[in-house]
């Protein structure tokens, strides 16, 4: 009895003032893991002639931080018009009002803290409103009259789609460029801690592509002529030397004038390997616009949200022209190294002791608490004694 009072405070010693976590994959980790803010980020987009395509239709812009937007001009009455001006683009004129909505899904679970757009409109008509995850930062409110371009801001700490809509104008709508500052939520150093104990050799993110498809992947014969199944290899983002191999059909997009040239309401192009989760589609145009759904089958018609292993663009009613169209994506990484092995073995070791149960000891003589879970027989099994002193 006396040689296990003593094996039993040694025990005590050892845990005391400290907490032990063993959940799921048996997770050892000191007092004090806190929640760690992240730095706040920012993003931006600036207009360029012909940026929000040539009519009426949907399409996508890319931000500086490489964020895919979807945009979608609507009529409200007379006929649309694009036109650029003073650095601005110009949606409609005299006898065309067009309504316009910007939205994007890209930030993911990032705080989004505020959203800004420079922008006016004829008499200051047009209204702008700004949303993140159906919170509304912005009300309402009417634009700068033109000439004048200035802010229309909005603040909040929500996550989710943001959403930039403009609508009850009476002419010409302006935008010359939007704005965000967000939060990415770091993790805490508990978390950061599992993830290295069971898998230190492993990325979350996996292995960045782009995929890169221009004029030299069609002829200039025709339409039919060009639509069938290609191949093509996307780089690695790392590694220009690591390459994955993509299969993508076109239909109804051939060579013109040493562009890319779409159908109108007919030409597509989407992939039928797998891309993991797609982070961007980016289609560098002259004119037409394009919409792009993803999905987790091929040619998904519907879907605006990114992280999906396939897209299918598309261009609306107007001819398109284009220089090349751009996938970024990501592929987990497969397979394991012995590091990774000898992590997990050891993790499968630990989780046979037993998952998601907490003990505290403060006392030095071996006193324990009971914590959810934790039996007589499994403190016996810990320490290869009977405790002297167990609730």
């Amino acid at each position: 009895m006396k040689r296990r009072a003593k094996l039993w405070s040694l025990i005590g010693l050892f845990f005391a003032s400290f907490t032990m976590v063993i959940a799921g994959i048996g997770h050892l980790s000191g007092l004090g893991a806190l929640d760690v803010h992240g730095a706040d980020s920012s993003d931006s987009w600036t207009a360029t002639s012909g940026g929000l395509g040539s009519g009426i239709g949907s399409g996508t812009i890319t931000t500086t931080g490489g964020k895919t937007w979807n945009y979608t001009r609507t009529l409200k009455s007379g006929e649309s018009y694009s036109g650029w001006t003073s650095n601005c683009i110009q949606l409609g004129k005299n006898g065309g009002v067009e309504n316009l909505t910007l939205t994007s899904s890209a930030y993911g679970d990032a705080v989004i803290k505020s959203v800004s757009v420079q922008c006016s409109s004829y008499n200051g008509a047009h209204k702008v409103s700004i949303s993140v995850g159906g919170t509304s930062y912005l009300a309402a409110t009417a634009t700068a009259t033109w000439t004048t371009v200035n802010a229309k801001s909005g603040t909040g700490t929500s996550t989710g789609e943001i959403s930039i809509s403009f609508t009850d104008g009476s002419r010409a709508l302006y935008i010359k460029s939007f704005s965000i500052t967000y939060e990415v939520p770091q993790q805490s150093s508990s978390e950061s801690e599992e993830t290295s104990s069971s898998s230190s050799a492993s990325s979350v993110d996996g292995t960045e592509y782009k995929l890169t498809i221009n004029t030299s992947h069609f002829n200039t014969t025709s339409y039919a002529a060009n639509n069938n199944e290609k191949t093509t290899s996307a780089v690695c983002t790392s590694d220009p030397s690591k390459l994955y191999s993509v299969k993508w059909t076109s239909y109804q997009v051939m060579q013109s004038s040493s562009s890319m040239q779409w159908q109108r309401n007919a030409g597509y192009i989407y992939n039928s390997t797998n891309l993991g989760s797609i982070s961007s589609v980016t289609i560098t145009s002259t004119a037409g616009s394009y919409t792009t759904h993803y999905g987790d089958s091929e040619q998904p018609s519907s879907g605006t949200t990114t992280g999906k292993p396939f897209f299918k663009t598309s261009i609306g009613d107007a001819t398109g022209y284009s220089s090349r169209v751009e996938v970024v994506f990501v592929i987990s990484d497969g397979g394991s190294s012995s590091e990774e092995t000898s992590s997990e073995e050891s993790s499968s070791e630990e989780t046979s002791i037993a998952p998601a149960i907490t003990i505290v000891s403060n006392v030095e003589g071996g006193s324990f608490e009971v914590g959810v879970g934790l039996t007589y027989d499994f403190i016996v099994t810990l320490t290869n004694a009977e405790p002297d002193t167990y609730k």
